[in-house]
């Protein structure tokens, strides 16, 4: 018998829903016993959702380098002189697979502590602020916008009203995104 969901596939014009077909066929083709034809309608699946995804690696790497070199060791001082507001947002930081949502559930098991997950409020608020237009999370318009002193701290009092709206005034929001840590020296200032 013929798995249902290749039979939708061949119907689903959009690569973000053909993706999740070409996962449920591939599933009842393994269950089927033809793993050929599952692997064969993972890759077709794949391959229609790549051709869908605007990247461009040489701005991923414009906007990873402007950011490294404005958040450089000579810079470090700086950033620790930032001082603490009482409730100010926590951001867990780190690669993923290491270890941050253990981390965020042990400090948000604290009372004046609240999770809000893997928020990208604050990389929304820098690129609203930067004027960036980009798909990108980092772009030329964003690297730039890390040097303005006043416009990261502008940007860090809405992403506190953010927080406080998410979790109250009175407890601390943890914000455990993993890309964090491409803007935490900048984050801190």
């Amino acid at each position: 018998a013929r798995p249902r969901p290749r039979g939708a596939l061949a119907a689903a014009p959009d690569p973000g829903g053909r993706i999740d077909l070409s996962h449920a066929a591939a599933q009842e083709y393994e269950a089927a016993g033809r793993p050929d034809d599952a692997w064969r309608v993972l890759d077709e699946g794949k391959a229609a959702r790549r051709g869908a995804i605007r990247y461009d690696p040489a701005a991923v790497l414009n906007g990873v380098a402007a950011i490294s070199s404005l958040a450089s060791a000579r810079e470090a001082p700086a950033f620790q002189s930032a001082p603490v507001q009482p409730n100010s947002p926590i951001f867990v930081v780190g690669m993923p697979r290491s270890g941050t949502t253990v981390m965020d559930r042990i400090v948000s098991n604290h009372p004046d502590v609240t999770s809000i997950g893997e928020s990208l409020q604050f990389a929304q608020q820098l690129k609203l602020a930067a004027g960036s237009r980009s798909p990108l999370l980092l772009d030329d318009a964003v690297g730039v916008a890390l040097s303005d002193t006043a416009l990261l701290h502008e940007v860090g009092l809405r992403f506190g009203e953010h927080c406080r709206e998410m979790v109250g005034a009175q407890v601390r929001a943890l914000d455990k995104l993993h890309l964090n840590f491409m803007l935490a020296g900048h984050i801190m200032r």
